[in-house]
């Protein structure tokens, strides 16, 4: 099984779970969906798909444990210039970090964690996201971050003074 991102939102990941090799797809609003079922995101389903597992492989409970989770942290950060502001996140990112994606905000990949900063499509902010394997890695990729978003907003306050 692999796992391959999308940009944020119900229709960037019906698009890509129209592909043949895809099962699932979702995002942590809750947007889940089976293409063999629907294209739709549909909360009832979940639902059935849920006691569908409990009835096949035992206890909710009991399958939660064996799965491996990890610390991670969110943030809203508010921000007038949202565009420019991530552009400066950018460059700065990618001075940084190697493994950078664009797809959806600037996403990086680092070997015990990542961090995810991209505008907000409803609300003027930038949201920041950073998941790691340990509490102190996610404390200093969220530090990183921060500072990165801070420096960015700074900049562009700097130009337009």
């Amino acid at each position: 099984a692999s796992v391959s991102r999308t940009r944020v939102g119900d229709t960037f990941v019906a698009d890509r779970a129209m592909r043949p090799d895809v099962v699932f797809g979702g995002e942590p609003s809750g947007a889940w969906i089976w293409p063999e079922e629907t294209l739709c995101p549909d909360g009832p389903l979940a639902a059935c798909k849920l006691v569908e597992l409990v009835a096949d492989r035992g206890s909710l409970s009991s399958l939660v444990d064996g799965v491996e989770t990890h610390p991670i942290r969110r943030a809203s950060v508010s921000v007038e210039e949202k565009v420019a502001v991530m552009n400066q996140v950018r460059d700065r990112v990618s001075e940084r970090y190697d493994d950078v994606d664009t797809l959806d905000g600037v996403y990086v990949d680092v070997d015990d964690g990542w961090i995810l900063l991209r505008a907000s499509g409803t609300e003027p902010v930038v949201r920041l996201t950073v998941e790691a394997r340990d509490e102190s890695r996610a404390e200093r990729l969220e530090a990183d971050a921060v500072g990165i978003l801070e420096t960015a907003i700074a900049t562009i306050a700097g130009i337009r003074s």
